[in-house]
Protein backbone atom coordinates (compact mmCIF):
# COMPACT_ATOMS: atom_id res chain seq x y z
CA UNK A 1 0.00 0.00 0.00
CA UNK A 2 3.13 2.34 -0.61
CA UNK A 3 1.57 4.21 -3.50
CA UNK A 4 -1.34 6.07 -1.42
CA UNK A 5 -4.02 4.32 -3.27
CA UNK A 6 -4.98 0.69 -3.08
CA UNK A 7 -7.94 -1.34 -4.09
CA UNK A 8 -10.18 -2.53 -1.39
CA UNK A 9 -12.98 -5.38 -1.42
CA UNK A 10 -16.31 -4.91 -2.02
CA UNK A 11 -16.03 -2.33 -5.08
CA UNK A 12 -13.92 0.37 -3.09
CA UNK A 13 -10.78 2.51 -3.71
CA UNK A 14 -8.61 4.17 -0.91
CA UNK A 15 -6.40 7.25 -1.74
CA UNK A 16 -4.10 8.41 1.04
CA UNK A 17 -0.65 9.48 1.76
CA UNK A 18 -1.02 12.87 0.36
CA UNK A 19 -2.28 11.47 -2.45
CA UNK A 20 -5.69 13.52 -2.10
CA UNK A 21 -6.83 16.83 -0.85
CA UNK A 22 -10.10 18.12 -0.07
CA UNK A 23 -9.98 20.32 -3.94
CA UNK A 24 -10.14 16.63 -5.34
CA UNK A 25 -13.10 15.19 -3.33
CA UNK A 26 -15.28 18.39 -3.61
CA UNK A 27 -14.04 17.93 -7.35
CA UNK A 28 -15.21 14.65 -7.76
CA UNK A 29 -18.41 14.74 -5.86
CA UNK A 30 -19.15 17.68 -8.10
CA UNK A 31 -18.50 16.66 -11.08
CA UNK A 32 -20.65 13.33 -9.84
CA UNK A 33 -23.98 15.40 -9.14
CA UNK A 34 -23.50 17.58 -11.58
CA UNK A 35 -23.01 16.10 -15.41
CA UNK A 36 -23.77 12.95 -16.93
CA UNK A 37 -19.64 12.02 -16.71
CA UNK A 38 -19.38 8.63 -15.02
CA UNK A 39 -16.89 9.03 -11.98
CA UNK A 40 -15.97 7.97 -8.02
CA UNK A 41 -18.24 8.45 -5.75
CA UNK A 42 -16.52 9.71 -2.38
CA UNK A 43 -17.92 7.47 0.73
CA UNK A 44 -15.95 8.59 3.28
CA UNK A 45 -13.19 11.35 4.25
CA UNK A 46 -11.20 10.97 7.02
CA UNK A 47 -8.37 13.29 8.53
CA UNK A 48 -5.41 11.74 9.87
CA UNK A 49 -3.29 13.65 12.41
CA UNK A 50 -1.23 14.50 10.16
CA UNK A 51 -3.81 16.09 8.50
CA UNK A 52 -3.66 14.24 5.83
CA UNK A 53 -6.77 12.71 4.04
CA UNK A 54 -7.86 8.80 3.93
CA UNK A 55 -10.70 8.60 1.20
CA UNK A 56 -12.53 5.72 0.62
CA UNK A 57 -14.40 5.96 -2.45
CA UNK A 58 -16.43 3.55 -5.16
CA UNK A 59 -14.46 1.49 -7.77
CA UNK A 60 -15.95 1.97 -11.00
CA UNK A 61 -16.68 -0.60 -14.06
CA UNK A 62 -13.98 -0.68 -16.89
CA UNK A 63 -10.44 -0.60 -17.68
CA UNK A 64 -8.03 2.11 -18.01
CA UNK A 65 -7.79 3.39 -21.97
CA UNK A 66 -4.04 2.64 -22.19
CA UNK A 67 -3.23 2.06 -25.59
CA UNK A 68 -6.51 0.83 -27.01
CA UNK A 69 -7.35 3.14 -29.31
CA UNK A 70 -5.03 1.15 -31.85
CA UNK A 71 -7.00 -1.42 -31.90
CA UNK A 72 -10.32 -0.60 -32.44
CA UNK A 73 -12.11 -0.05 -35.37
CA UNK A 74 -12.19 3.39 -36.78
CA UNK A 75 -16.17 3.64 -35.99
CA UNK A 76 -15.17 2.15 -32.11
CA UNK A 77 -12.78 5.42 -32.73
CA UNK A 78 -15.55 7.53 -33.81
CA UNK A 79 -17.99 6.89 -30.83
CA UNK A 80 -15.05 7.52 -28.11
CA UNK A 81 -14.29 10.88 -29.49
CA UNK A 82 -18.35 11.71 -29.33
CA UNK A 83 -18.67 10.63 -26.08
CA UNK A 84 -15.70 12.04 -24.54
CA UNK A 85 -16.15 15.18 -26.32
CA UNK A 86 -19.79 15.63 -24.68
CA UNK A 87 -18.35 14.46 -20.97
CA UNK A 88 -15.66 17.30 -21.40
CA UNK A 89 -17.78 20.19 -22.85
CA UNK A 90 -20.03 19.20 -20.00
CA UNK A 91 -17.19 20.08 -17.84
CA UNK A 92 -16.83 23.32 -19.46
CA UNK A 93 -20.21 24.72 -19.32
CA UNK A 94 -20.03 26.01 -15.34
CA UNK A 95 -19.46 29.89 -14.98
CA UNK A 96 -15.88 29.67 -12.61
CA UNK A 97 -16.39 31.48 -9.73
CA UNK A 98 -14.11 34.11 -10.19
CA UNK A 99 -11.09 35.21 -12.44
CA UNK A 100 -8.41 33.03 -10.60
CA UNK A 101 -6.76 30.74 -12.24
CA UNK A 102 -6.60 27.83 -9.51
CA UNK A 103 -7.47 24.24 -8.18
CA UNK A 104 -11.61 23.56 -7.60
CA UNK A 105 -11.47 25.38 -4.30
CA UNK A 106 -9.59 28.43 -5.47
CA UNK A 107 -6.49 27.74 -4.19
CA UNK A 108 -3.01 26.23 -5.03
CA UNK A 109 -3.20 23.41 -8.11
CA UNK A 110 -1.08 20.19 -9.16
CA UNK A 111 -0.07 20.66 -12.72
CA UNK A 112 2.15 17.82 -13.76
CA UNK A 113 2.92 20.07 -17.26
CA UNK A 114 4.01 22.84 -15.03
CA UNK A 115 5.69 21.81 -12.30
CA UNK A 116 6.01 17.73 -11.24
CA UNK A 117 4.35 17.04 -7.49
CA UNK A 118 4.61 20.79 -6.52
CA UNK A 119 1.29 22.98 -6.10
CA UNK A 120 1.77 26.88 -7.81
CA UNK A 121 -0.32 29.32 -8.12
CA UNK A 122 -2.93 30.49 -7.67
CA UNK A 123 -2.86 33.45 -9.91
CA UNK A 124 -5.65 36.22 -9.88
CA UNK A 125 -5.89 35.75 -13.93
CA UNK A 126 -5.10 34.09 -16.82
CA UNK A 127 -3.14 36.77 -18.03
CA UNK A 128 -0.77 36.36 -14.46
CA UNK A 129 -0.84 32.48 -15.27
CA UNK A 130 0.71 33.09 -18.49
CA UNK A 131 3.39 35.87 -16.73
CA UNK A 132 4.51 32.81 -14.73
CA UNK A 133 4.59 30.50 -17.26
CA UNK A 134 6.94 33.55 -19.19
CA UNK A 135 8.86 34.27 -16.07
CA UNK A 136 9.88 30.24 -15.83
CA UNK A 137 11.68 29.99 -19.06
CA UNK A 138 14.68 31.27 -19.96
CA UNK A 139 15.60 34.51 -21.75
CA UNK A 140 16.63 32.61 -25.05
CA UNK A 141 13.76 30.34 -24.80
CA UNK A 142 11.70 30.23 -28.28
CA UNK A 143 8.44 29.91 -26.40
CA UNK A 144 9.19 33.41 -25.77
CA UNK A 145 9.10 34.43 -29.74
CA UNK A 146 5.78 32.44 -30.06
CA UNK A 147 3.79 32.44 -27.02
CA UNK A 148 2.39 35.96 -28.31
CA UNK A 149 -0.15 33.38 -30.84
CA UNK A 150 -1.39 31.52 -27.73
CA UNK A 151 -1.55 34.26 -25.07
CA UNK A 152 -2.91 37.32 -26.78
CA UNK A 153 -6.48 35.22 -27.72
CA UNK A 154 -9.07 35.83 -25.46
CA UNK A 155 -9.38 32.65 -23.47
CA UNK A 156 -12.18 31.53 -21.50
CA UNK A 157 -11.22 29.96 -18.23
CA UNK A 158 -13.38 26.51 -17.76
CA UNK A 159 -13.46 24.14 -15.36
CA UNK A 160 -10.59 21.57 -16.96
CA UNK A 161 -9.69 18.04 -15.63
CA UNK A 162 -5.94 18.86 -16.18
CA UNK A 163 -4.72 15.11 -16.50
CA UNK A 164 -6.31 13.52 -19.17
CA UNK A 165 -4.19 10.25 -19.66
CA UNK A 166 -5.12 7.29 -21.01
CA UNK A 167 -4.77 5.93 -17.39
CA UNK A 168 -7.18 8.03 -16.23
CA UNK A 169 -9.81 7.12 -18.96
CA UNK A 170 -11.96 4.24 -19.03
CA UNK A 171 -13.87 1.75 -21.13
CA UNK A 172 -15.62 -1.99 -20.90
CA UNK A 173 -15.40 -4.69 -22.89
CA UNK A 174 -17.17 -3.22 -26.31
CA UNK A 175 -14.63 -0.31 -26.31
CA UNK A 176 -17.20 2.00 -24.96
CA UNK A 177 -16.45 5.27 -22.81
CA UNK A 178 -17.88 4.14 -19.22
CA UNK A 179 -15.62 6.68 -16.52
CA UNK A 180 -13.17 9.47 -15.62
CA UNK A 181 -10.95 9.27 -12.83
CA UNK A 182 -8.61 11.03 -10.84
CA UNK A 183 -9.38 14.94 -10.29
CA UNK A 184 -6.36 15.81 -8.50
CA UNK A 185 -5.70 18.57 -11.47
CA UNK A 186 -9.14 19.29 -11.82
CA UNK A 187 -9.97 23.03 -11.41
CA UNK A 188 -10.06 26.40 -13.26
CA UNK A 189 -7.57 26.71 -16.58
CA UNK A 190 -7.48 28.20 -19.82
CA UNK A 191 -9.80 26.64 -22.15
CA UNK A 192 -6.93 25.22 -24.18
CA UNK A 193 -5.18 23.24 -21.09
CA UNK A 194 -6.93 19.95 -21.39
CA UNK A 195 -5.95 20.01 -24.87
CA UNK A 196 -2.46 20.90 -24.64
CA UNK A 197 -1.93 18.45 -21.11
CA UNK A 198 -3.65 15.56 -23.33
CA UNK A 199 -1.24 16.11 -25.76
CA UNK A 200 2.08 16.35 -24.02
CA UNK A 201 4.44 13.56 -24.67
CA UNK A 202 2.02 11.86 -26.88
CA UNK A 203 1.61 13.43 -29.77
CA UNK A 204 3.95 11.98 -31.94
CA UNK A 205 3.72 8.26 -30.60
CA UNK A 206 0.00 7.72 -29.93
CA UNK A 207 -1.86 9.14 -33.39
CA UNK A 208 -5.49 7.51 -32.56
CA UNK A 209 -5.17 9.54 -29.13
CA UNK A 210 -4.32 13.00 -31.27
CA UNK A 211 -7.16 12.83 -33.82
CA UNK A 212 -9.66 12.07 -30.83
CA UNK A 213 -8.27 15.19 -29.22
CA UNK A 214 -8.14 17.47 -32.07
CA UNK A 215 -12.14 16.51 -33.02
CA UNK A 216 -12.72 17.19 -29.23
CA UNK A 217 -10.75 20.58 -28.81
CA UNK A 218 -10.52 21.96 -32.51
CA UNK A 219 -8.60 25.12 -32.81
CA UNK A 220 -5.65 25.06 -30.61
CA UNK A 221 -2.92 23.96 -32.23
CA UNK A 222 -1.53 27.38 -31.69
CA UNK A 223 -1.95 26.88 -27.80
CA UNK A 224 0.09 23.33 -28.05
CA UNK A 225 2.64 25.04 -30.31
CA UNK A 226 3.70 27.64 -27.49
CA UNK A 227 3.87 24.77 -24.61
CA UNK A 228 5.61 22.47 -26.43
CA UNK A 229 8.31 24.93 -26.73
CA UNK A 230 7.47 25.67 -23.24
CA UNK A 231 8.20 22.04 -21.93
CA UNK A 232 11.44 22.05 -24.03
CA UNK A 233 12.90 24.89 -22.17
CA UNK A 234 11.32 23.90 -18.63
CA UNK A 235 10.74 20.74 -18.80
CA UNK A 236 8.61 19.66 -15.75
CA UNK A 237 9.18 15.65 -15.71
CA UNK A 238 12.31 16.45 -14.96
CA UNK A 239 13.31 16.26 -10.87
CA UNK A 240 14.57 19.75 -9.70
Amino acid sequence: MESGVQRLPFGMYAKFRGTIDMAEVAATEFVRQNTTIQVPRILDVIKEKDGKLFVVMSRLQGEPLGGRLQRMEQQSRIQFAVDLGDWLHQLRRFPPPSDAVSDFLGGPTLQFNVEMFKKVGPWTSIGDFHSYLLESVSTSSPFRKICHKSFEKPHRLVLTHGDLSPSNILIDEKDRLCGIVDFGSCGWLPEYWDYVTAMCCRDQVYPEWVEAFRTIFPGYDDDLEAQKLYWDDHNPYSFH
